[in-house]
């Protein structure tokens, strides 16, 4: 059995008992099928519901599995990840009868431990790099803690008038902690949404009125804009034909470029209204290539340097995330990444993640080429009448998010989006010039916002840190003074057994075990 004992290395403080989590741990746990009560209503305390802080009240025919009896002031300790060590204090929210998730390790009320204390000491960050050491599965989310794993954590046991007064302290500083958390994340709800404010306000036309009114000659109708981006992306053909025909015509025929009808006058009535000098143009209108998704290959050592997905991140794409996969350098060739190119998540479990993108830098690799997977979508814009930083920031603004999710299509839990759908988003597009000064003040801007949000996130981390650096002190002996006039936690142990002992054996129906 795997060991933990917090109190291997230090003294124990006065009155302290040595203990395993195994005195308190529910060996046998009485199970119900719910499902044959159908008309009766539990207070249900599954995983997921400990987020909203309340169990969930259902019908006993609404519940499709067994579970646990459990009793007010009893101790739920969750066994699976991603949620190891998530407790939860069993509570009279209803007068319903109260049942668990099997899903969670069951600590009986028990008249010599608090159970706000068992539930504080369980949260530590120790006790769940323990449990995640121990876990066992197949691995990633399905691996669990059998139960018996936690009979290997010894701890100290105060005596039960100083546990009240580290559980009243431990209250005490989380209160003030909680307060300045709510106000930290308040700041951080209301940065995004100013983000996205300031994008709106950007691809509004709003953030350049000044510079329109004061560069009238400068503007040009979406008419002429589109011609000349369709003259960019007709001679990057003629050249790719040229130069596959210089080579001795390797491989397939390049593409002719996809060609989508314009917007109707009728569409066009149906978008918003863009400022003079402004446009309304499908994605594949701006495209120098058509889109391309990447290729999906095996692992193989040696073999050529294809993205994980996972190389994408907030914005960017991390050309030094890469696996070898099973091809040569040939055979990966027309899935190179170019310096600029944005690449697209074409698949995310959560839809606000699906359809993200980035752009890719060499700088961030020692490498000379680098592949794209089929998890991605490679996008080539028009350089020369498109500013990238410009489509990158429209792109994760709200204006094209909302395209993404409203399209995004779910299989198997996963939502995806696909060239034809993206080939038809629809962006705003100004002259060359204003984008660039769009880009150049959304720069400056969301760098501030970014600052302001790195300060957040640290200070978040710090609260963390300091929140188990309370609890590594209250159990350790350091949170509150000892009283020396207190009962030993190792006289009220005695006594409780001795009194449990000289109860006479409860007979009835006999539990299922859990253990």
């Amino acid at each position: 059995m795997a060991i933990l004992d917090l109190f291997e290395n230090q003294d124990m403080p006065h009155n302290w008992k040595k203990i395993s989590l195994a005195e308190f741990r529910k060996k046998n746990s009485e199970t119900i099928e719910p499902a044959k009560f159908a008309e009766e209503i539990f207070e249900l305390y599954s995983v997921p519901s400990l987020e909203t802080g309340k169990p969930e009240i259902v019908k006993g025919n609404e519940i499709g599995s067994n579970k646990q009896v459990v009793h007010a002031r009893d101790v739920l300790l969750s066994k699976i990840n991603p949620r190891l060590n998530r407790s939860w204090l069993v509570q009279n929210f209803t007068s319903h009868p109260a049942i668990a998730s099997t899903e969670w390790i069951v600590f009986e009320r028990n008249p010599a431990i608090l159970s706000d204390f068992l539930r504080y000491f369980l949260t530590q960050v120790l006790i769940r790099d323990f449990l995640a050491h121990n876990a066992s599965g197949v691995g990633g989310s399905l691996t669990r803690v059998k139960p018996a794993v936690v009979d290997g954590i010894s701890f100290g046991l105060p005596p039960l008038a100083e546990q009240q007064r580290i559980v009243t302290k431990i209250e005490e500083l989380f209160s003030e902690l909680d307060k300045g958390v709510e106000n930290l994340r308040t700041a951080q709800q209301q940065l995004k949404v100013y983000r996205q404010a300031l994008l709106k306000h950007a691809f509004e036309g709003k953030l350049t009125a000044d510079w329109r009114a004061q560069n009238p000659g400068k503007l040009e109708s979406a008419d002429a804009l589109l011609a000349r981006i369709q003259q960019e992306r007709e001679a990057r053909y003629q050249q790719q034909l040229q130069g596959w025909e210089a080579n001795g015509r390797p491989g397939s025929r390049p593409k002719t470029p996809k060609e989508l009808p314009p917007l109707t006058a009728e569409e066009l009535a149906k978008l918003p209204e863009l400022p003079a000098g402004w446009g309304w143009f499908n994605l594949a209108q701006l495209l120098s290539e058509d889109l391309c998704n990447g290729k999906s290959v095996k692992d193989r050592v040696d073999g050529f340097p294809v993205l994980r997905l996972h190389a994408l991140n907030n914005g960017s794409i991390d050309l030094s995330f890469t696996k070898q996969g099973d091809w040569s350098e040939e055979e990966a060739r027309p899935y190179f990444v170019k310096e600029n190119d944005f690449l697209v998540s074409r698949g995310n479990g959560s839809k606000h993640l699906v359809g993200r993108g980035g752009f890719a830098h060499y700088s961030t690799t020692t490498a000379n080429h680098v592949a794209f997977p089929d998890t991605m979508i490679r996008v080539r814009v028009c350089q020369e009448n498109i500013d990238r930083l410009y489509f990158g920031y429209c792109w994760d603004s709200s204006l094209v998010r909302n395209q993404i999710e409203k399209s995004a299509r779910t299989t198997a839990g996963i939502y995806k989006i696909n060239q034809g759908l993206m080939e038809r988003f629809l962006i705003p597009i100004p002259c060359i010039e204003e984008q660039t000064l769009i880009s150049s003040l959304l720069s400056e801007k969301l760098s501030l916002i970014d600052q302001l949000e790195q300060t957040i996130t640290h200070s978040l981390q710090q609260a963390d840190a300091l929140r188990q650096s309370i609890l590594r002190k209250a159990f350790s002996g350091q949170l509150v003074p000892q009283d020396p006039n207190d009962e030993p936690a190792s006289v009220l142990l005695e006594r409780i057994r001795a009194e449990r002992a000289a109860q006479p054996t409860a007979r009835g129906r006999k539990a299922k075990a859990s253990a």
